[in-house]
């Protein structure tokens, strides 16, 4: 059991506001996150106790030929952010 070390996501890799606070996720025993890659994201502090993460990456070969992830809007092209 812990406290603390809830789940910030921010913005897509490559868009300006890649660093800016989007959502708060707050874990719960039972329950998973998944989430694309390309979603910056990261965990606070854990406050107390002890937290064990089970992470997996997934690759899709077939996707990845598609027209769709080969399609602009998927493929990362970084921008100036907008700040810190």
């Amino acid at each position: 059991d812990f406290k603390g070390s809830s789940l910030q996501f921010c913005g897509m890799l490559g868009s300006p506001e890649h660093r800016k606070d989007a959502l708060r996720y707050h874990h719960r025993v039972g329950y998973c996150v998944a989430h694309l890659g390309t979603q910056r994201h990261g965990a606070d502090l854990i406050l107390s106790g002890e937290r064990i993460n089970l992470i997996s990456w997934n690759r899709n070969k077939v996707w990845r030929r598609s027209s769709g992830h080969l399609h602009p809007l998927h493929q990362i092209d970084y921008k100036e952010e907008s700040g810190p």
